[in-house]
């Protein structure tokens, strides 16, 4: 049956909005003409995480109103508020409650419709070099009229993956649909041109994952020794993440024994523009590690072609960090070579990297501790030069193993990396931010 009925009409009530706990504190109730149907009540309740969706029947309202339909209900969910909304002649929808957003139930006025829209802004994550970064927050719009949408929340880019999603904090909306949340998760996936990472963050064994998995390939590096009396182990002693891989050579032959690491060529993956960096921390820096090797990449001593970095240079006197590529021999005169002004100090981490662009003639750059130190502007060898290289490793020299050779490396490396292009000064000075 009908009843007519006349109610005073009313605008909406002033409205205070709390952002952070999204609930709406409504000083008078909202009242319109109605045609048909009795007033319903505000529909829904406060609903927690991973509630149940709205009641598809006026049973919030009064018996009258027609087929006011409760909103559905998403996970974390907050106070429910109301609004109205335009006459109708039937029974109006419930709002529908998004994903982490406030959604309310319209009030149904004889009718209640549903309201207009309004759409939250978009939360976007920050760039984060590092591992443990969060992405951004989105929160959605308050919309007075009816339906607003929430913001869409996208996760933090992250140069190293597997960060935490941005969340998404649901719109306010006063009796329309609630707002959508639950970022993107995850971040973004490793830098493309990222094309060998050992994290060392391995607690034991001999096998240091590869990070940058490029093609889906795991190149896994390995730990091993050579001779006796030498080691090679992942230790708490470490600059970034948990664990960084320590070498130790033999006290009275470390020439001959100690540890190293095996990792995967060079040529392959960065044929041309090439970027290579890694922490390292020297336990010690007197005159018997001159020559020692924090990588060395080639085929042996009955090989021309090679690329290698030293710790620490017997020549020139001032010690220097000295990098080298060749086709004509194992010595820097007869290769490029790029030389730090000055040696490091032992027993502190220092960030170093080779920075060596696409071209016939190009500029390297050594950085230390994230600023430029030192440049060849004459350099025209790349990795592609060397060709396949076979003996590829981390704190040995192609002279190993030999009474005359090179004494292996005695410290600690972490975060070694490989690009397949030239990073910028500012990337650099970013991994080096990395702690």
């Amino acid at each position: 049956m009908g009843l007519v009925a006349m109610v005073a009409s009313a605008g909406l009530a002033s409205c205070t909005y709390n952002f952070d706990k999204f609930a709406e504190v409504q000083d008078a109730p909202v009242t319109a003409t109605v045609s048909t149907g009795g007033a319903g009540d505000t529909a829904g309740s406060v609903v927690p995480a991973g509630g149940s969706g709205g009641r598809s029947s006026a049973s919030d309202g009064s018996a009258d109103a027609a087929s006011a339909t409760g909103g559905t209900a998403g996970s974390t969910a907050t106070a429910d508020d109301a609004a109205g909304a335009p006459p109708v002649s039937s029974g109006g929808a419930g709002g529908t409650r998004g994903t982490g957003g406030t959604g309310t139930g319209g009030l149904s006025k004889g009718g209640g419709g549903t309201g207009g829209s309004g759409t939250g802004g978009n939360g976007t994550g920050g760039t984060r070099l590092d591992g443990g970064g969060t992405g951004g927050v989105g929160t959605g719009g308050v919309s007075r009229d009816g339906g607003g949408t929430g913001g869409m929340a996208t996760g933090g880019t992250r140069l190293d993956g597997g960060g935490t999603g941005g969340m998404g904090t649901g719109g306010v909306s006063t009796g329309g649909s609630g707002g959508a949340s639950a970022g993107d998760g995850g971040g973004t996936s490793p830098d493309p041109d990222l094309v060998l990472w050992y994290r060392f963050d391995e607690s034991s064994g001999t096998t240091a994952a590869d990070s940058a998995m490029v093609g889906g390939t795991a190149r896994d590096a390995t730990l091993a020794t050579i001779g006796t009396g030498g080691s090679a182990a992942f230790s708490t002693t470490r600059q970034v993440g948990t664990h960084a891989v320590t070498l130790a050579p033999a006290t009275t032959s470390p020439v001959t024994n100690g540890g190293y690491v095996t990792v995967s060529a060079l040529q392959p993956l960065a044929p041309s523009a090439l970027t290579i960096a890694v922490w390292v921390n020297l336990a010690a820096n007197t005159t018997t590690q001159n020559w020692e090797r924090i990588f060395d990449f080639g085929n042996g001593t009955n090989s021309n072609n090679f690329l290698y970095l030293v710790a620490r240079a017997g020549s020139p006197a001032t010690n220097p960090v000295q990098f080298v590529i060749s086709t004509k021999g194992h010595s820097a005169a007869s290769g490029q070579t790029i030389n730090s002004p000055s040696e490091l100090t032992p027993n502190v981490w220092h960030h170093i990297a080779i920075v060596l662009p696409a071209g016939t003639t190009y500029t390297g750059t050594l950085y230390i501790d994230g600023i430029a130190v030192a440049t060849n502007t004459a350099m025209t060898l790349h990795a592609s030069d060397l060709g396949a290289t076979s003996n590829n490793y981390l704190g040995r020299s192609q002279f190993n193993g030999a009474a005359s050779g090179d004494p292996l490396f005695n410290g600690s490396l972490d975060d070694f990396r490989v690009y397949k292009r030239a990073l910028s000064q500012q990337e650099i000075a970013n991994l080096f931010a990395i702690r």
